[in-house]
């Protein structure tokens, strides 16, 4: 027999599994699917991000809350009724733009990544150590708009998007790049263990792809990129005078090989 519960509703709606599989994070509420109660609510306010991040470990949950009557955010860690913060004084607000945060957990639990997006572009990505709240590493590049940790928690596979339309009133980076004649992205690696980065092969995504890195913190929860040894990158790209392609990208020797589906 099949049962289906409704833990929530809402568009865009954005969630967090614990690593428990028991707890589901919807923003400021906690639903448990091992019982029937109803989500509870947390006493926070959140603001300034999209998808909430579970760490690991699965006890504790990374989110942006507003800093009081200031015009800054700050992120914080909960962990049951405890919050500790890591950053403070995110702006809420760029020349007018909401600013929105994207954060990630690093496999092992010791640092979390996140950058800043509004519709002017993005900022640099930043790497938190999670016990001190000091800044380990940050990227040269600025306009990171999606990151995914490797499966060593050792490197950062980052995108930046290359030619970008002009600023919109109605719409985000990823509207402006859409709009761009030829949105030509590059993947580049931030080595966090060695404080290093480098820049490794550029494409042009396909749609499907684009989707996937304006939500990349909430796809990447579940959705994987990296190879379970960390070598290889996976990524759908388009190519003149040819079908859509799965590139496979050898981070240790920036050559791609590509796969056509429609072939074998």
């Amino acid at each position: 027999m099949v049962s289906v519960r409704t833990a929530g509703a809402g568009a865009p709606f954005y969630f967090s599994w614990n690593g428990d599989g028991h707890r589901n994070n919807r923003q400021v509420s906690l639903f448990d699917t091992a019982s029937s109660a109803e989500a509870s609510d947390l006493s926070v306010v959140p603001n300034g991000f999209q998808a909430p991040a579970w760490a690991p470990t699965g006890d504790k949950a990374a989110l942006v809350l507003a800093e009081g009557q200031t015009q800054t955010n700050a992120l914080v860690i909960i962990d049951g009724d405890s919050q500790t913060v890591l950053v403070r004084g995110i702006p809420q607000f760029v020349r007018g733009f909401p600013n929105t945060v994207a954060m990630s957990w690093s496999p092992d639990g010791k640092y979390i990544a996140y950058r800043a997006v509004n519709r002017l572009g993005a900022s640099t990505l930043l790497v938190v150590d999670v016990e001190t709240a000091q800044l380990t590493v940050s990227s040269d590049d600025l306009d990171v708009l999606a990151f995914f940790w490797s499966p060593d928690s050792n490197k950062i596979a980052y995108i930046t998007p290359g030619t970008q339309g002009e600023p919109s009133a109605n719409g985000g980076i990823v509207t402006r790049i859409q709009n761009a004649p030829a949105p030509v992205f590059t993947w580049s690696i931030l080595d966090v263990e060695n404080e290093t980065e480098a820049d490794l092969a550029t494409f042009i995504p396909t749609s499907s792809m684009l989707y996937f890195l304006a939500y990349f913190d909430q796809f990447s929860q579940s959705h994987r990129v990296w190879s379970p040894d960390g070598r290889y990158l996976t990524y759908a790209e388009q190519v003149e005078g040819a079908p859509s392609l799965i590139s496979v990208l050898d981070t240790q020797s920036d050559r791609p090989v590509v796969w056509n589906p429609g072939t074998r």
